[in-house]
């Protein structure tokens, strides 16, 4: 946190190292890309300006899901996670022990870089996301250097630019609570830079 530049409110842009780079991912391309999910990327993605691709890939090779499908590498950006990708997880419903649940989750996220690369020095820290899927909006809490927290809200369109950096990819794993079911999901991503359609400032809640 003591290297974090302040970042300026009244600026466009949000950069960010490659730990909150997989959280943001983690929400736009990876939840995004889900089977319950509808209609909502076509609100961002087609008019995105980007430098990369988003797969998710599985953990391991040979790898298979609860339905015994073997996983394979998906473009999340121009296909969605599915019950013939290799992404289906089963876990048992609360309400009813009897009852065994399917449900779509990501594994593993990576990006690959096809245009040039800008040099992304980190300004804040994302230590919370989420999408509203009913708002079709981004929601991150920010560490800051002089600020303890700030909460954004973000729609999706909103989001005019991401870019990768060309710096090494860090990889980590954690774990996602999705209808409060737990699954380990993983990136392997570089710093990120997010360029918004009004200054930082509008969508602090």
């Amino acid at each position: 946190m003591n290297s974090l530049n302040f970042v300026d409110l009244n600026s466009f842009c949000l950069s960010f190292d490659s730990f909150s780079a997989g959280i943001l991912f983690h929400e736009l391309f990876g939840h995004l890309s889900e089977g319950d999910v509808k209609d909502i990327r076509k609100s961002f993605i087609p008019a995105l300006k980007r430098n990369f691709n988003v797969y998710d890939v599985p953990f391991y090779s040979n790898q298979q899901d609860d339905a015994g499908i073997k996983g394979h590498s998906v473009d999340l950006l121009n296909s969605r996670l599915n019950y013939d990708t290799g992404n289906l997880f089963i876990y048992i419903d609360k309400a009813n022990a009897q009852s065994n649940i399917g449900i779509i989750r990501q594994r593993k996220l990576i990006v690959t870089r096809f245009g040039p690369a800008k040099v992304i020095n980190p300004n804040v820290v994302i230590s919370f996301g989420g999408v509203n899927i009913q708002k079709h909006a981004l929601h991150i809490r920010l560490g800051l250097q002089k600020i303890k927290k700030l909460d954004l809200k973000i729609p999706l369109e909103d989001i005019k630019e991401v870019y990768t950096s060309d710096n090494s990819p860090i990889e980590y794993s954690t774990i996602c609570q999705k209808i409060s079911y737990p699954a380990v999901v993983s990136f392997k991503l570089p710093n990120v830079s997010m360029r918004l359609k009004r200054p930082i400032k509008f969508y602090i809640q």
